[in-house]
């Protein structure tokens, strides 16, 4: 059996898995490895050295071997090349650089056809699912050998583009973990189950397992790159606390990378020099001494930046060693907390601090944690066990079956098998214009703050500044970043944000207000996220044709609109929007903000210098055409005539203050209509109100309105936009026609009249707030969209 291993670059420093999986199979198949690039690590691990004489290093694109090789093989079959080129095209024409990138590559995989069919190749299988598995794919569509592939962590999470097409036509799927594999179904749920493998990263047992760890000493371990996402320094913190309680420790940390200046300048001012060492970067079997005489081993990895089970944890359990880590990827199908591990909260040197402490001075939890965690390791991590399922899969006889018979047994397996979600979609750019006071800025500002609270990743970009709300984000630990794009068609930012998108591993870009959503989707489009979601929080921008335009332009760009009514929903259906990418999720407040009633109301009408027993009649919002103010104002004349003693306020400024001013004035109302101008005490001043009145022309789902309701206030609104799937007449408050002052007056009155109406129109406005518009619901519904979304294969 002649076996072809596809990989990146051989051989890669921290890839140390697949050079041992590649070193063990090496031994039972014919093996021949193809490299797509050289590898530039200085350090290299003994067992690529025996290697090297089987890889086959691809000469460049436009080298005259790949070029000959290419005139050769499209001479042989011309329909394969061309049709293995439009698979690569076809599945990632979403994804610009992925698509680039697979064009780059093509021509060395056609290089190596030449080279399979001429060394009688009868397998092809490639580790990782991105281009490694694109060049195995077209190799085997070009010679007609089976191919499969392995897929480990970000390779299959961070970007699926072309990934359901990838599983769908390999002959086995490998990956490291059950939850990748539950993940990987969802993907292709008509794939066979059965075809993708659970096959750990496997060890030689032997090279670690230690018996004995004597010494007063407890030695502390951590290995990894010196980057970031691994949490050194937080491992770095902790041992200062050690040193602060008089605990004895010494602690070794292995590896090398951009942070070791750092590290080192951290250890020198927490006085650690004699209690920690740096090794720089080893070879495997350099590490294994520091193995065997560990008893403790850490890595507090940051959960957002890793994916599956970190081979030093398998290693570490192999010599017996206590695990404590942190809770992120599959690594609990290995460290069960309190069996075989401990697992402490990510960034949280305190609790590293003591879960150490305890473990050094408890010995015998320590070898309870050691046995259990290295029994696992026996059961699921030999490396000798795990490579002969590799060996059987490649020999296996009969595994042409045709797509119909694929799909036959796949639909039996979707049917009687339970489908997981996959990982949550943890790190989100929130797109937006700039962070002043509005509805939708608020809004963000309320999805942000509710995602850092429950287990994601939010960032915030504004494009052109930051604006007063962005110092509440920030406060949260919430980062908001400006691109401070230029007036007017300013196509610098597409490269901007493109690069933004990359480098901080973007995996869903969700985007607000509609000019932040054009630059957004042409910026994904060139940074190849392939999640973006665009929320629509107003019908404004339809219009105006432009923006229905490039809504129905773009679409092919956009994995799902948000809308905030169905109202807005059917202004997209009829912009030209699938139906089928658009999903309602109304508008959420927070329902727990209420002050006290009595002592608000007593506070705003002495600020007022108003009688505490005169009726008020308010409203919140941005002084805008689209408000319609003067409808109100000029409704509050009419208000007066039946009630004199009534007072009016309205909360809120911009654009048409000074005419609303004058038009008070003008109607006699200045002694009794108050402009409070923009305020951050809007529920203290919701609870002193009276009646709650919105007056817009055009509306999506107001805030105001919501949180009115929330602090059971009858309200009186127009009967535009989504205000009808908020307000039912009669039930929950009343609609009356927009600019129309009379009617708003009308309405007003009657509950201004009837106390026991007016109490219960608020009782079922807060009923309903609590079931239809609170944060919790808003975002159970976003939730779901994300891991829709996620879950959809190309």
């Amino acid at each position: 059996m002649r076996v072809a291993f596809v990989v990146s670059k051989f051989p890669c420093y921290d890839e140390a898995f697949i050079l041992r999986e590649i070193y063990a199979l090496a031994k039972k198949v014919d093996a021949a490895i193809f490299s797509l690039r050289k590898s530039t690590d200085k350090t290299v691990h003994d067992e690529a050295s025996d290697l090297a004489k089987r890889t086959v290093y691809v000469p460049y694109v436009f080298s005259r071997a790949v070029l000959g090789a290419f005139a050769a093989v499209f001479g042989r079959h011309p329909a394969r090349v061309l049709g293995a080129l439009k698979t690569l095209i076809f599945g990632n024409l979403r994804n610009i650089e992925f698509l680039l990138k697979n064009l780059a590559f093509f021509p060395k995989a056609v290089y190596l056809a030449d080279l399979v069919e001429r060394q009688g190749i009868d397998h092809i299988h490639a580790y990782w699912a991105t281009y490694p598995a694109s060049v195995a794919l077209a190799v085997s569509q070009i010679t007609g050998k089976p191919f499969s592939f392995t897929g480990h962590a970000h390779d299959i999470y961070l970007n699926t583009t072309h990934l359901g097409a990838k599983i769908m036509k390999a002959k086995f799927v490998a990956t490291c973990t059950q939850k990748n594999k539950d993940y990987l179904k969802l993907i292709s749920p008509e794939y066979p189950a059965e075809r993708i493998l659970v096959i750990h990263h496997g060890i030689e047992l032997q090279k670690f397992y230690f018996e004995s760890k004597n010494g007063d000493t407890a030695q502390i371990l951590s290995v990894g790159t010196l980057q970031r996402h691994k949490g050194f320094e937080y491992f770095i913190e902790a041992l200062g606390k050690l040193k602060e309680r008089g605990v004895s420790f010494h602690a070794t940390i292995v590896g090398g990378g951009p942070l070791e200046e750092k590290l080192r300048e951290r250890i020198q001012l927490l006085g650690l020099q004699e209690s920690v060492t740096l090794t720089g970067p080893l070879k495997q079997d350099a590490v294994i001494p520091y193995y065997r005489y560990a008893h403790i081993k850490v890595l507090m990895a940051q959960p957002e930046w890793h994916w599956g089970i970190p081979n030093v944890f398998i290693e570490a359990l192999a010599a017996k060693a206590a695990v404590v880590t942190t809770k992120f990827g599959s690594v609990e199908e290995l460290v069960k907390d309190g069996i075989s591990g401990v697992i402490v909260p990510p960034k949280d040197s305190g609790a590293l601090a003591a879960v150490l402490e305890n473990l050094i001075t408890n010995s015998e939890l320590r070898d309870r944690l050691a046995e259990a965690g290295y029994e696992t390791v026996v059961r699921q991590f030999d490396l000798e066990k795990n490579v002969g399922k590799y060996v059987q899969c490649f020999e296996r006889e009969g595994e042409s079956s045709n797509r119909k018979q694929v799909t036959s047994n796949a639909k039996q397996v979707t049917n009687n098998e339970s489908r997981p979600l996959p990982l949550r979609s943890r790190r989100i750019c929130h797109l937006i214009w700039a962070l002043e006071p509005g509805g939708a800025e608020r809004q963000v500002v309320t999805i942000a703050k509710w995602q850092k609270t429950h287990g994601y990743e939010p960032v915030v970009v504004c494009l052109t500044r930051k604006g007063s709300l962005a110092g509440e984000l920030e406060a949260s630990g919430i980062p908001v970043f400006l691109v401070q794009k230029q007036p007017g068609a300013d196509f610098s930012v597409v490269g901007k944000l493109s690069r933004f998108l990359r480098d901080h591993a973007v995996e869903i870009l969700h985007t607000h207000i509609p000019t932040a959503s054009l630059w957004g989707r042409l910026a994904a489009m060139k940074a190849g996220t392939s999640r973006v979601v665009v929320s629509e929080h107003s019908d404004m921008a339809y219009q105006d044709i432009r923006f229905r335009i490039i809504n129905y332009l773009l679409s092919g760009a956009t994995d799902r609109f948000l809308v905030v009514s169905k109202h807005i929903g059917d202004l997209l259906v009829g912009s030209g929007v699938p139906g089928k990418k658009i999903t309602v999720v109304h508008n959420g407040i927070s329902l727990n903000s209420r002050a006290s009633e009595a002592s608000s109301r007593k506070d705003v009408c002495q600020e007022l210098g108003v009688s505490a027993d005169a009726p008020i009649v308010g409203t919140v919002g941005r002084m805008e055409p689209r408000k319609d103010h003067a409808t109100f104002i000029r409704a509050c004349r009419e208000i007066r005539k039946s009630h004199p003693g009534t007072n009016f306020l309205l909360a809120g400024d911009g654009p048409c203050r000074r005419a609303m001013e004058n038009l008070a004035r003008e109607l006699g109302l200045n002694g009794n209509f108050h402009f409070l101008g923009t305020r951050s005490d809007v529920d203290r001043l919701l609870d002193a109100i009276d009646v709650f009145v919105l007056s817009s022309t055009t509306e999506g789902i107001s805030n105001s309105l919501l949180e009115a309701m929330a602090h059971e206030k009858p309200c009186v609104v127009t009967r535009v936009g989504g205000n009808p799937e908020v307000i039912a007449d009669e039930k929950n408050g009343r609609l009356v026609p927009a600019a129309s002052p009379s009617n708003l007056a009308d309405a007003v009155t009657e509950i201004l009249a009837d106390r026991e109406k007016a109490d219960r129109l608020g009782r079922e406005a807060r009923q309903t707030a609590e079931k239809k518009f609170s944060v919790e619901v808003m975002m159970k519904g976003l939730d779901e969209v994300y891991e829709e979304i996620t879950q959809q294969s190309t």
